[in-house]
């Protein structure tokens, strides 16, 4: 807006063309503060890439920090959580978003890397709690920077140690529901000191039939509690399954009489660990190799289910702790003086009764 007005020294013309000066110096510099704005909020756009062909995606262009800051922001992560079951932030950022650098295996190099910030143990918790309530129900490590992060190390003066080990597994088995979420953050990661995942609804429909049939007969036994191995997730719906191939942590099994529970006065009869706990463990050893179709109409496009993960220094995981199952590798106990010291913070959330039901799986069989 151009203003035009008779400037003569000490009239009331003078003073209002200094006051119209005045209100437009103030008016440019507030536009400029909101191009800053708008050219930050784009520079923290969300950018994904796939993390594997069945499950997973790694985000860039936004922080921890910046997601927990922002209720909005929770929420567009909650739904990719769910979408997609294991959300990796990695702490850097590659100039070439089309090159693979974010993806490659541990010990690739990456050029025009720029890193951002440490993860500080205060912004884990605090996007922790926006998902959910803690559950901190693990032991408290001396060197843990808060009692609700469980620290995981290779070195028992660091951390607690052989974490994961025992078999693959949800978290939080022992519990009525599993823990929702968990957080993992790795201040420190060493060489092959990799977690693996399954996707569950993966694993159990790329099952032969009878197999399924017989695992919806299953209950798994847990110390104090009784989960059916075949589930309705509760906020997605889709089908998932619920284990510990742990033998500390596996209490036997029960199989129903009759594949309908409850139509029958017979009870369940019970059956060992060993067993079971096999049958599970060659399943997603075989799925390994390509066993499921991305595309059901084309067999050339099976993959294998079983991802590797290959952690950096300050890398972020979110889990959908009910849709994916995980182990740590042996390599994970490497010996610190010959590996370096390996340092995981965890924290494990229950799932809030507002989120159930909440992000519907397009085909939810």
């Amino acid at each position: 807006v151009t203003v035009s007005v008779l400037y003569w020294p000490g009239s009331t013309a003078s003073n209002a063309y200094g006051l119209c000066m005045h209100w437009a110096a103030r008016a440019r510099v507030i536009c400029a503060l909101f191009v800053i704005v708008s050219l930050v909020n784009s520079c923290m756009a969300w950018r994904t890439r796939p993390l594997h062909p069945a499950f997973g995606v790694i985000v860039s262009g936004v922080t921890v920090r910046d997601i927990a800051s922002s209720n909005d922001h929770v929420e567009t992560l909650r739904g990719l959580i769910h979408k997609h079951r294991l959300v990796l932030i990695r702490n850097r950022e590659d100039d070439a978003d089309d090159d693979g650098c974010g993806l490659q295996q541990a010990g690739s190099a990456c050029n025009s890397v720029r890193r951002l910030p440490p993860v500080a143990p205060e912004d884990q918790l605090a996007l922790s709690r926006k998902l959910g309530p803690i559950e901190s129900t693990f032991y408290k490590h001396p060197m843990s920077p808060d009692p609700d992060i469980f620290r995981v190390s290779n070195d028992e003066s660091v951390g607690c140690t052989h974490v994961g080990r025992s078999g693959w597994h949800l978290d939080g088995t022992f519990l009525p529901e599993p823990f929702a979420y968990q957080t993992m953050h790795f201040p420190r990661a060493i060489p092959g000191g990799a977690t693996e995942f399954v996707p569950l609804f993966e694993l159990l429909h790329s099952q032969p039939a009878k197999v399924q049939e017989e695992w919806r007969r299953l209950s798994f036994l847990s110390t104090g509690a009784e989960h059916r191995l075949v589930r309705r997730h509760p906020v997605t719906g889709r089908e998932t399954l619920l284990f510990h191939l742990g033998a500390p942590f596996c209490g036997g099994w029960l199989r129903d009489a009759d594949p309908k529970r409850g139509t029958e006065a017979t009870d369940p009869t019970y059956e060992p660990p060993h067993d079971r706990i096999e049958e599970i463990q060659n399943a997603i050893d075989a799925a390994r190799q390509p066993v499921w179709p991305l595309d059901r109409d084309d067999p050339a496009s099976r993959t294998p289910l079983v991802l590797t993960l290959e952690w950096r220094d300050d890398d972020f995981a979110i889990l959908d702790n009910m849709a994916v199952a995980h182990y740590a590798v042996p390599n994970t106990q490497a010996d610190p003086q010959r590996a370096g010291v390996r340092i995981l913070h965890r924290t494990t959330m229950l799932l809030p009764d507002s989120v159930r039901g909440r992000f519907p799986a397009e085909s939810a069989p």
